[in-house]
């Protein structure tokens, strides 16, 4: 009878212990892989990093988006308003959605003496409410956007000193001064959006 029990217990205790074998094996299939979790870690770093979108057409500039920036303007460069002459206080501008948020950012072009000096003209990026993003120093139009963004903004290619700059949004802001930033060595894509081309209008702030 003894044996009888002793047997019993045993066959039991080793059923129990099957099972519970066999629930931390499922247990562990459902966790992910290590292949999976480098994937899923890999992929989030290229999102961040670099993507690619499709060109947007840069919007004809209008008298009624330019008032919206001349009033920008005079807060942003209210230090500068008093030294400047009324032929210093014009300006041109492109707009154009360079972090893909359906919002224009405006890129706003000086062409005198206040601005410019032998190395280029100074430009401002603006956010779609009038904040200041960029100030762009010895620069030359016109200004190319990439296919490709980093950290959510297009890369740009801008020239400084006859030659073109490869200019990369670093998460805050994009470098000021594209003379010491990489030089892009190949030809700009034609298809390439142009901001502020040559001839376009001209509007007082």
């Amino acid at each position: 009878m003894k044996h009888i029990i002793f047997t019993a217990v045993v066959v039991i205790g080793g059923f129990t212990a099957c099972n519970s074998g066999t629930k931390k094996e499922v247990a562990k299939d459902s966790m992910p892989s290590v292949e999976e979790s480098l994937m899923v870690k890999s992929n989030d770093v290229v999102d961040e990093i670099a993507t690619t979108v499709e060109y947007k057409a840069v919007k004809p500039s209008d008298s009624k988006t330019a008032a919206v920036i001349a009033k920008y303007l005079k807060v942003v460069l209210k230090d500068d308003l008093a030294s400047l002459k009324k032929a210093d206080r014009k300006f041109r501008y492109s707009a154009y959605d360079l972090n893909n948020d359906g919002k224009d950012e405006y890129l706003v072009g000086f062409q005198n003496t206040y601005f410019c000096g032998s190395g280029g003209c100074t430009f401002l990026l603006l956010s779609n409410d009038g904040q200041r993003i960029n100030e762009f120093t010895v620069s030359d139009t016109p200004v190319m956007v990439q296919k490709t963004t980093t950290k959510g903004y297009n890369d740009l290619l801008i020239t400084s000193a006859g030659k073109w700059h490869h200019i990369i949004f670093n998460g805050t802001a994009y470098p000021s001064n594209p003379s010491v930033e990489p030089e892009y060595v190949q030809t700009p894509d034609p298809a390439a959006p142009a901001l502020l081309p040559d001839g376009g209008p001209e509007y007082a702030f």
